[in-house]
């Protein structure tokens, strides 16, 4: 089987995360994605992130209906700094018959270089990297010829991003919100009164 983590802050997830997963899901037919929110982070350290448990519940509302999605609590419930490297291991570990895929944006690529253990991870599993415009393919072909490839997908983006989100409900803008949050990730945001003070991490 063909099987994807997605992983990510998710804070708030929102309808490009979404819109990723229905591509990727597309493009490389996949049986499973499992779609991750991290638990500490270590690119945002010592920025605010919202709790876990808010977190992994959006996404759970934000993929309702998704009968090849899986929202993971793996990297939620480990303890210590969320390196891609532990988790890629340890899903490695879990499907070893199964084709494995790592999926990530072209800003994240470019940067392979400097991720924990980036030689390990490319033996466990094949990239999937996500382009925008396609005026990135030059630099990201240049990349994959240094690292060894990847697979590219490409997903019209939705020029938004989470402290843009989070700013809209601090503001009590939830008409514009609703643009790019998932109505029934929305609903919960409300309820539990989150991002009402900023700021807080990507």
């Amino acid at each position: 089987m063909n099987l994807a983590i997605f992983g990510g802050t998710f804070d708030p997830i929102h309808k490009g995360h979404i819109r990723v997963v229905r591509a990727v899901g597309r493009a490389m037919r996949m049986d499973r994605i499992f779609v991750m929110p991290a638990g500490d982070p270590p690119h945002k350290s010592g920025l605010h992130i919202t709790g876990a448990e808010d977190r992994l519940e959006m996404c759970r509302r934000a993929f309702t209906g998704f009968p090849k999605v899986t929202v993971s609590d793996w990297e939620i419930n480990r303890e210590g700094k969320s390196y891609s490297y532990n988790t890629i291991k340890a899903f490695h570990s879990l499907y070893p018959n199964d084709r494995l895929f790592f999926i990530m944006g072209s800003d994240m690529y470019l940067t392979l270089e400097k991720w924990h253990k980036i030689g390990e991870i490319l033996k466990m599993c094949i990239p999937v990297c996500l382009t925008r415009t396609g005026d990135d393919l030059k630099a990201l072909n240049d990349k994959a010829s240094e690292v060894g490839g990847a697979l590219f997908v490409k997903v019209k983006p939705i020029v938004i991003s989470s402290t843009e989100i989070r700013q809209m409900v601090a503001e009590e803008r939830w008409d514009d919100a609703a643009q790019y949050v998932n109505k029934d990730v929305l609903d919960y945001i409300r309820e539990r009164g989150l991002y009402r003070s900023e700021p807080s991490a990507e």
